[in-house]
């Protein structure tokens, strides 16, 4: 307890170059994380596709009028449809009411600015400019008939909502979503599950079949058989090969490493460079109090464990500091607007950061100390 006291005093008699030590800490950690989270945000987009577009297989978008009119493929072709209910409020504002399979919307992790354990039939919430809160219930018509539905989450004011419905020339993983605003986007959207629409009482091949869909491949198929599906795609649609679209994405994503990580390897040493000569120069000007504390029986070694002891009070504090911070413009959806995603990566970055300046930061003042002798420096002290 003594040893604290002590780098207490320490660290409070000179608070001044502390606070820029601290500034330089929370200026690190925050800049690592929102990198991060800015490859999060990408990497978001295609997790609920894996096992698909990493696939054989092609994104087609179906131009026929009728859905039974669609051609029977190879056997072991397998889809993925996005269904949209006939839904609309009772104030005549536009609801989107999104039908997604039980396996698909569980992989899909959206950020969240509200979320709650619901056991009755559920949905994820866009609200746009409405003031719905999980755990709410909506009640809507669906076709004709009179519905209720829980809010189980609240989407962040931007979003992106699954969509089958468009064409793209840049055909990376935004060809599958639709981005929703608050106060730019029209009326809102539910995310609900398959099997959770069919506890509400109705029938989910009923609802609208959006035009696009994607057709994989599970299992090894001919050149031959492959050709002959995309021939009979390409005569009553609009199709891309998957395959296209997943390296798209990934050379997107590989861009932004090839990018950020240089850029955060250069900022990130950069800084703790300027952590590690401040914190040398705090330790060259708190030798006279060690040599001090020496004078009344503390061991030369133990002043080492007090200049450690206040490394670590001044990280442990920025790390805290920055954590209200990043959880702060997460919360508030700063970060969604600015297409950044934090999760369990940033958390996993964020820790070993921490054990990086822990452990450089102590190399420093440990050489200066133990290179000075504490009888010489009493010599040398003016009183």
């Amino acid at each position: 307890m003594k040893y604290l006291r002590v780098s207490l005093i320490a660290l409070m008699s000179r608070f001044k170059y502390n606070i820029v030590i601290v500034l330089q800490l929370v200026i690190v950690i925050c800049i690592v994380n929102i990198l991060i989270g800015s490859l999060n945000s990408r990497q978001m987009l295609i997790d609920p596709y894996k096992g698909m577009i990493d696939q054989q297989g092609f994104y087609f978008l179906d131009l026929l009028s009728n859905e039974s009119e669609m051609p029977q493929l190879n056997k072991c072709a397998q889809y993925l449809t996005i269904r949209q209910a006939p839904s609309s409020l009772p104030s005549g504002e536009s609801f989107k009411v999104i039908i997604l399979p039980d396996d698909f919307i569980k992989g899909l992790h959206l950020p969240l600015s509200e979320e709650k354990q619901i056991d009755e039939p559920s949905a994820i919430l866009f609200r746009n400019n409405n003031s719905y809160h999980a755990g709410d219930k909506i009640a809507f018509n669906c076709g004709t008939a009179p519905c209720e539905l829980y809010v189980s989450g609240i989407l962040t004011d931007i979003s992106y909502i699954p969509d089958f419905t468009k064409m793209n020339y840049v055909e990376d993983i935004n060809m599958f979503y639709h981005r929703v605003t608050k106060g730019i986007t029209t009326g809102m959207y539910a995310l609900i599950s398959e099997s959770d629409y069919s506890k509400l009482g109705f029938n989910v091949q009923e609802a609208f079949k959006q035009p696009g869909m994607i057709v994989y491949y599970p299992e090894t198929i001919c050149d031959a058989d492959y050709k002959s599906d995309r021939v009979v795609l390409d005569d009553i649609g609009w199709t891309r090969e998957l395959s296209d679209i997943y390296n798209m994405s990934m050379d997107t994503i590989n861009d932004m490493y090839r990018k950020y990580i240089p850029l955060a390897i250069i900022i990130v040493m950069i800084i703790i460079v300027g952590v590690v000569f401040s914190i040398g120069i705090q330790t060259v000007r708190q030798l006279n109090n060690y040599s001090v504390y020496y004078l009344c029986g503390l061991k030369w070694s133990n002043t080492m464990f007090i200049n450690l002891l206040c490394n670590n009070i001044l990280t442990i504090f920025s790390s805290i500091l920055s954590a209200i911070i990043i959880f702060t413009v997460d919360v508030t959806g700063y970060a969604a607007e600015f297409g950044l995603v934090f999760n369990n990566i940033n958390l996993i970055a964020s820790i070993v950061l921490i054990v990086i300046i822990l452990t450089v930061s102590a190399i420093a003042p440990m050489i200066i100390v133990f290179k000075q002798q504490p009888a010489e420096l009493l010599r040398k002290m003016k009183y």
